[in-house]
């Protein structure tokens, strides 16, 4: 019997170490957060930020483990420290990092041993710092000018200053992601930016952006989280090649609009040389100075031949014809009811309203999205041919 007891103890014993190893908890990271303490950080999805998905303790000596259980799919995450800093991680369920930081100097010490791609992640963010430290200097600088006599030397030198920082750092960005060959990488380097100023440009570096996208989405992990963002990439494509061929000496095509009595109306028939087109909300033209500007075309070149249009891009007819008499327009007027999801604006490459063009008595284009001194002569320099 005694012996029947020792089998069983230690079939016991078995049994409950398997069943131990079965709900031991895989990390996915790993490491140690100095000067952090018996403290606690929490784990968020990017896309989730209100709802943390762990809740980790600190050891005496700063150490913690995350388990890969916390994440279902491949994404941005980040773990928030009770004192607000803020470590940025880009992770998969297959990952295993190693990962060490110092809590009085975060982003300045953050390196996994492990990871290529989070620790060029972490230089890049040490990049965009500094971009924003710099730029910060430089616009508090200008601000600094607003009341003093104006020094066009000095306003110059600091816009000198400013592109030249932003040309030092996006250099620094390229050389990170050559070597990184990550297009995760190469997507947070497009993305960077400091308030509105950015490294990356959709227009001047779209290939970038294109060959990027299409990366995101080749990869099964990471097609879906980057769906969306290609779906955008695609669309300023389209909407740059469309600008970019509707450009001068190319033909104005025929839009959908039409006037209040749901009549076409053929350029020809309006005898304008030149004709200059104005596509617009129907509500104002975000601007008032471009608003006036076309109003004092008008009643200086309209005698000359100069001829106004104004194309409309909204499904509120009544507000649209109350804002003519408002804003006393006297122009030719057309809408188009589809308002912004008109297929005629990606069509042409308009990315946001108003636009203008200048266009000859025959519909060619003399040039586009120009306003102030530049519209000014181009109008009088074509009613003077």
């Amino acid at each position: 019997m005694g012996k029947l007891s020792y089998i069983f103890a230690a079939l016991l014993v078995i049994i409950v170490s398997c069943s131990e190893k079965k709900v031991k908890q895989i990390p996915l990271i790993e490491g140690q957060i100095s000067n952090y303490s018996g403290h606690k950080a929490y784990l968020y999805a990017d896309e989730t930020p209100d709802i943390p998905l762990d809740t980790i303790e600190m050891d005496a000596n700063g150490t913690f483990s995350v388990a890969k259980q916390c994440i279902e799919k491949a994404g941005f995450y980040y773990l928030r420290l009770e004192n607000g800093g803020r470590i940025n991680f880009f992770l998969r369920p297959s990952d295993y990092i190693h990962f060490q930081a110092d809590a009085k100097h975060l982003l300045e010490t953050c390196q996994s041993n492990n990871s290529k791609l989070l620790s060029n992640y972490w230089s890049l963010e040490k990049i965009n710092l500094n971009f924003n430290t710099g730029l910060k200097e430089i616009s508090t600088k200008l601000s600094q000018m607003g009341g003093q006599e104006p020094n066009d030397s000095l306003y110059k030198a600091l816009h000198t200053q400013r592109n030249k920082l932003a040309q030092q750092l996006r250099d620094k960005c390229l050389k990170i992601s050559e070597q990184a060959n990550s297009p995760i990488i190469d997507f947070i380097m497009l993305n960077i930016k400091a308030g509105n100023q950015s490294l990356f440009s959709m227009k001047s570096d779209l290939q970038l952006f294109v060959d990027n996208a299409e990366q995101l989405t080749n990869d099964e992990q990471t097609q879906a989280l980057f769906a969306d963002y290609d779906k955008k990439i695609m669309q300023a494509y389209s909407l740059i090649r469309a600008q970019g061929y509707y450009q001068k000496g190319e033909q104005f095509p025929e839009l959908r609009a039409r006037t209040n009595w749901n009549e076409a109306l053929q350029l020809n028939t309006v005898h304008g040389n030149p004709i200059h087109i104005i596509l617009w909300s129907g509500e104002d033209l975000r601007d008032e100075a471009k608003l006036k500007q076309s109003k004092a075309m008008m009643y200086r070149y309209g005698s000359k031949g100069l001829k106004t249009i104004m194309i409309a891009y909204t499904n509120n007819k009544n507000k649209w014809l109350s804002n003519i008499k408002k804003h006393r327009l006297p122009y030719w007027h057309l809408v188009d009811t589809l308002s912004l999801q008109s297929p005629d604006l990606p069509k042409i490459g308009v990315r946001s309203l108003p636009c203008n063009f200048v266009i000859d008595s025959i519909g060619t284009i003399i040039n586009r999205d120009i306003w102030g001194q530049e519209l000014e002569l181009t109008i009088r320099s074509n009613i003077e041919k």
